[in-house]
């Protein structure tokens, strides 16, 4: 027995040209699976980066209300599992421009929610400290830096009990100890924000004239669309303005869309691999159809025979599944950068364990299905068929004799080579139709991802920023 599977190892070693041919296969599939899976993959975090930063944050349920009570009602609510209040102090009008600076008070879970990068410094901690975002700075009448004084006049407009619109002048003393960069919810490219604590805003100002708004991170049982409908729903909030972000959920759905294309990529690799290998098996079954009535000959059953032919492709996919799967990072990663020139780019891929998965389970299926035809007719050779191998050609003798001298249309084109090689593939139709469906996926395939590729460059992107 122990003779008989070493038979494997020396069989992968005698047929080593036909077993480079399998091993190019697997890996460059593998490679394409693993190159498609770190594209896709950058393409959703590139895509949401943008998106979070043209949305204003990550946030997904938006809430404006002057009552504390009316906010804190959400904020109970189960069917969000993250919140942030925000309390607004007023606007500061820089002189002389048309730039103002919003300023309020938040929890100190913020950053989640909105686009709020600290740059320098820190965020406030004390009710006398403020931190601004950064290009503000240069439009202030005085240069500023960490640790000095910022005196602000900031105005709060409020309606009145006769319903008349007023105004509030709060003098605002503060020290400066954070800078920030941030991409405003609304205001447009004249107003920035400003940073401070709650507990300073309430000091300030009567809770009467505070205007709150928060945001909220829905259960993620539920889709934004579905939270929103159910908040829609439901009588409590019917008086409270809120919104839902939408650039957020057209996300959500594209990616959607980017998984169902890559399961349709990821089945024609798999069959396009499964194609190829089953190619090569076919061939190497029929030229050893001695070597397999022999054994049958000296004992060895049906069984034993698939499995030998089965195992060689599944020592081979141990070898050059993980060849393939380093190689197509590798190579992914280094063409991207080189071609986009921004090395910082490399810093947001990173190969998907989902990829890593899905090359495996591809690549050990191919293998599978491409072997599995061509081991179970290797089992069924007898010692007889393998005496007489010519056997498994359809035509032969007489046969051949007649098909030559049958002038088809090539062969009155292109003379006796056409008839030939008709003669071939008709004696070979199995092989012919695999290597033609092989090709014509391949081809499709192709079309496939380029034209993904031509939806969305990732590459473009960055040269265009």
């Amino acid at each position: 027995m122990k003779s008989f599977w070493g038979l494997i190892p020396r069989n992968l070693i005698k047929n080593k040209k036909k077993n480079a041919f399998i091993a190019i296969g697997i890996v460059l599939s593998m490679c394409l699976i693993i190159s498609l899976s770190i594209m896709l993959d950058t393409l959703k975090k590139s895509s949401y980066e943008r998106t979070i930063d043209n949305a204003g944050g990550a946030y997904d349920i938006w809430v404006s209300s002057t009552s504390a009570d009316n906010v804190n009602l959400f904020k109970k609510d189960p069917i969000f599992t993250k919140t942030s209040i925000c309390e607004n102090l007023g606007l500061y009008q820089v002189p002389d421009s048309n730039y103002t600076l919003e300023i309020n008070g938040y929890d100190k879970n913020i950053p989640d929610f909105i686009n709020m990068k600290l740059q320098q410094g820190r965020y406030p901690e004390n009710d006398n400290e403020i931190a601004v975002q950064d290009w503000i700075l240069d439009k202030l009448p005085q240069k500023y830096k960490i640790g000095d004084k910022v005196n602000l006049t900031s105005t709060l407009y409020y309606k009145n009990s006769k319903g008349s619109r007023e105004e509030l002048k709060i003098e605002n003393h503060l020290t400066l100890v954070g800078i920030y960069k941030s991409t405003n919810i609304d205001g447009g490219n004249n107003k920035a924000t400003a940073y401070v604590t709650k507990k300073y805003v309430e000091s300030k100002i009567s809770s009467l004239l505070i205007k709150y708004g928060g945001y909220f991170m829905v259960n993620p049982k539920h889709s934004i669309e579905e939270s929103f409908e159910m908040l829609a729903s439901t009588n409590e909030y019917s008086k409270v303005p809120f919104s839902k972000n939408e650039s957020k959920v057209e996300l959500v759905q594209s990616f959607k869309i980017i998984d169902n294309v890559s399961i349709l990529l990821y089945i024609v690799i798999a069959i396009v691999t499964a194609v190829i290998i089953y190619n090569i098996f076919n061939i190497s079954v029929t030229e050893r159809i001695k070597e397999f009535g022999m054994l049958r000959a000296i004992g060895s059953s049906p069984g034993q025979i698939k499995m030998l032919v089965l195992w060689e492709g599944i020592i081979l996919g141990c070898i050059f599944i993980p060849i393939g799967i380093i190689l197509g990072s590798f190579i992914t990663k280094e063409i991207i950068v080189f071609v986009s020139g921004y090395k910082d780019f490399s810093s947001i891929m990173s190969i998907p364990k989902s990829g890593i998965i899905c090359s495996t389970v591809i690549g050990f299926l191919s293998i599978f299905m491409g072997t599995y035809s061509s081991a179970r007719r290797a089992s069924k050779i007898s010692p007889i068929e393998a005496i007489s191998s010519n056997s498994n050609l359809k035509l032969t003798g007489s046969n051949i004799k007649k098909q030559l001298q049958r002038k088809s249309f090539m062969g009155k084109l292109f003379g006796f080579t056409a008839d030939m090689a008709y003669l071939n593939l008709n004696r070979n139709r199995k092989r012919f139709v695999t290597t033609v469906v092989s090709l014509s996926i391949s081809i499709v395939m192709f079309f496939i991802v380029t034209y993904i590729f031509n939806c969305y460059d990732p590459i473009q992107n960055l040269k265009k920023k």
